[in-house]
């Protein structure tokens, strides 16, 4: 059997899709922004939850009356995003928890993901997750509504020209 050959960009043309997808959605903007939101904030929440956070998607969903779908896609997506925050979210729950950064930070990057690392510092990454969290969700929530609106108004704007011009 030969092996699965990936072509260049292919998680580029997935992300694509996905955001293709959340264009595409045929609810209100609020709805979809909403659901997209929760997606991400739940994403952030997974690792420090060891993947738990997932069976929270369909509750939030319906609580929160959004998408499902969006949710879905926000929570897809927030992995791609949710790699740049890793050192953020530990260096934001020690400020919280008033832990001293640099005491940490000299034990060495191999110590963390131990046992006894994740009992030390769990409780500030969750902290720092769910903080980071709130404000990228929501930073994305006004970012998707208005990146809707717009896709929305200039797919109306083509469709009055080409009536105009016919």
């Amino acid at each position: 059997m030969a092996a699965k050959s990936y072509k260049k960009g292919s998680i580029y043309r997935k992300l694509k899709l996905q955001y293709l997808k959340l264009l595409r959605m045929k609810s209100a903007p609020s709805i979809i922004a909403r659901g997209y939101a929760i997606g991400t904030f739940l994403e952030f929440l997974t690792l420090p939850t060891l993947g738990i956070a997932f069976f929270l998607l369909y509750p939030f969903s319906k609580i929160f009356r959004a998408s499902f779908a969006s949710a879905m896609i926000g929570y897809i997506v927030g992995k791609f995003i949710m790699l740049f925050f890793l050192y953020w979210n530990y260096f934001v729950g020690n400020i919280i928890t008033k832990r001293m950064v640099n005491e940490q930070v000299s034990v060495g990057v191999s110590h963390f993901f131990t046992i006894d690392g994740i009992k030390e510092n769990g409780i500030a990454f969750f902290i720092g997750s769910t903080v980071n969290g709130i404000i990228v969700a929501f930073v994305s929530y006004f970012f998707i509504y208005y990146l809707l609106i717009y896709y929305r108004w200039r797919k109306n704007q083509k469709r009055k020209m080409k009536f105009n011009l016919s």
